[in-house]
């Protein structure tokens, strides 16, 4: 089991990495477009200030894939580090927190493809979270 709990670990965080590397792409090629700038060329109120709302978007895009990579690239690192490849139990436990949080924006702002695949991270995150606290 073990060893199981290893490899999905390593398989969930590399998901994440390829998942932010996607978005990076989407990114720069179909959302940073001379179209889309001008089509929201406008204020919005953001803490009692006007923001622009091309480059305030932009900015949660960009920030967006780089936490993907970010978070699976420290995983990975800590998988390394851990005794027998298993993290503490505190690291499953926060991803399973953060594909919650994946699996309500699938379901309240953007598709399906969000909601299956944050309650499957949920779902594998507690098996690996199983077998660091039985280690």
């Amino acid at each position: 089991m073990i060893k199981l709990a290893r490899i999905l670990f390593i398989v969930t965080n590399v998901a994440g990495l390829f998942i932010g590397c996607l978005h990076m792409m989407a990114h720069y090629a179909d959302l940073v477009t001379p179209v889309l700038a001008s089509a929201l060329d406008f204020d919005t109120p953001v803490s009692g200030n006007g923001a622009n709302t091309y480059k305030l978007w932009q900015g949660f895009s960009f920030m967006m894939g780089v936490s993907f990579i970010v978070i699976g690239l420290l995983n990975l690192i800590t998988s390394k580090t851990s005794p027998d490849g298993i993290p503490h139990p505190l690291y499953p436990a926060l991803m399973m927190i953060f594909s919650l949080c994946v699996a309500y924006s699938g379901y309240a702002f953007f598709a399906a493809f969000q909601l299956y695949g944050g309650i499957a991270l949920v779902l594998l995150n507690s098996f690996i979270m199983y077998v660091s606290l039985k280690r």
